[in-house]
């Protein structure tokens, strides 16, 4: 069947698309669409044995014979009109099936190609906003990332030039408690100590800020070298028993029977102070009376240390917040009053030096009132692994310098 000219009216799109044999002279554009969508859609239609009026007419005038709908899920989504065979014959019943059975495939596949022309479309677009997305976000980053340098940089220069006139006066408030300015009364002294206290605080505060901020900023280095934690601890005690026999609270340490040396590698100084946190955290909690002991379990590679008290315990809910920054307990009390108040800093610098040394801290207690146990782990020493660490980080003399990373 060979047809002069055929034209496909679409719907939606309100496309004219004209597949021609010979070049019709005839167009389409004025003549009403909404109106041969609604007479396509009663079937096809043979122009020439349709109703009389004004469509009628102008199809027959623009050589139109026959008027095919193409459906989808009995909706018209296009028409496509048919002019003359080029035999000059009359479309027969035959015909008509066969363009019945065309019709409604190329309704399926029109219907697939405009869905692949949105996707298409919503595609372009989709990229085009993640694009956008992308480029405010990494903005927005790069701003966060500027702010976040900046406020480490205001914390080191603030925290450099506090620290410098605290220790100064610390100094001298503890040379005039010392008598070195004069005799000093009862109520001066009672001012005084409280003074020495409040500095105390505020040094340290100000060198939390400053370990904070060279740690989150990959400014903090560890000198790794072979470490007795039993000499280690007992360092710790020497500096801790006055306070601890003041306040009423014996410390001691449980050591391992099999391990007559137990040796770990790490940084001396970082590690001491760690259990000056975690044993100084105890003497804050632990009623008079009661204990603080230090103990060890070695588990494969790595020895853990944990630090024990009789104290206020902490709530299962609080036990999630101790090792976060400014984590200070829901609620939680101070036992020993003349002991002073943390910062909600320390345990937070305490797990990043632990990390740092590749090893894990954590904290459990049985409830409030029951104690707490915090504990560290630290790889154990070998020769093999020292030497490993050893020409990993280049040291020399046995001491490797592990830079951290900025993140």
């Amino acid at each position: 069947m060979k047809i002069k000219n055929a034209h496909l009216l679409m719907k939606e799109k309100k496309k004219h698309v004209v597949f021609s044999y010979v070049k019709s002279q005839k167009p389409l554009t004025d003549i009403d669409d909404s109106a041969i969508f609604q007479t396509a859609g009663a079937g096809v239609v043979n122009v020439e044995n349709s109703s009389e009026g004004t469509l009628k007419s102008a199809l027959v005038e623009k050589g139109v014979r026959l008027a095919v709908p193409l459906t989808k899920e009995k909706k018209v989504i296009a028409a496509l009109l048919l002019e003359e065979k080029l035999s000059g014959e009359a479309y027969s019943e035959k015909d008509i099936e066969v363009l019945t059975i065309f019709a409604s495939q190329a309704a399926v596949a029109l219907d697939n190609i405009n869905a692949y022309q949105e996707i298409s479309a919503f595609n372009i677009t989709l990229k085009e906003e993640v694009k956008k997305a992308t480029t405010k976000l990494k903005s927005m980053n790069q701003n966060l990332r500027n702010l976040d340098r900046l406020k480490d940089e205001f914390l080191s220069i603030a925290s450099h030039e506090l620290r410098t006139p605290m220790t100064a006066i610390k100094s001298y408030i503890y040379m005039t408690l010392s008598g070195k300015g004069g005799k000093v009364t009862k109520k001066q002294k009672y001012y005084l100590e409280r003074s020495y206290m409040a500095t105390e605080r505020l040094i340290k505060l100000v060198n939390n800020l400053l370990n904070i901020s060279r740690i989150e900023s990959g400014r903090i280095s560890l000198e790794l070298e072979k470490i007795n934690l039993y000499r280690l601890t007992d360092e710790v005690f020497d500096e801790v028993r006055a306070r601890a026999e003041e306040l009423g609270l014996s410390i001691s340490q449980t050591k391992l029977e099999e391990q007559k040396k137990l040796e770990v590698i790490a940084d001396t100084d970082k590690v001491k102070e760690v259990l000056i946190n975690y044993i100084g955290n105890s003497l804050k909690f632990t009623p008079k009376g009661g204990s603080i002991t230090v103990s060890y379990e070695v588990a494969d590679d790595m020895i853990w240390t944990r630090v024990t008290d009789t104290g206020a315990g902490v709530s299962q809910e609080d036990l999630g917040n101790l090792f976060q920054k400014f984590g200070l307990m829901e609620g939680s009390y101070q036992v020993n009053q003349n002991v002073s108040q943390g910062t909600g800093l320390g345990l937070y610098i305490c797990k990043s030096v632990i990390e740092l040394h590749g090893g894990e801290v954590d904290a459990t207690s049985p409830g409030v009132g029951k104690g707490t146990v915090f504990s560290f782990s630290l790889p154990l020493y070998t020769a093999k692994k020292y030497l490993g660490l050893k020409k990993k980080f280049g040291g020399k003399d046995g001491v490797g310098i592990v830079h951290t990373s900025a993140s």
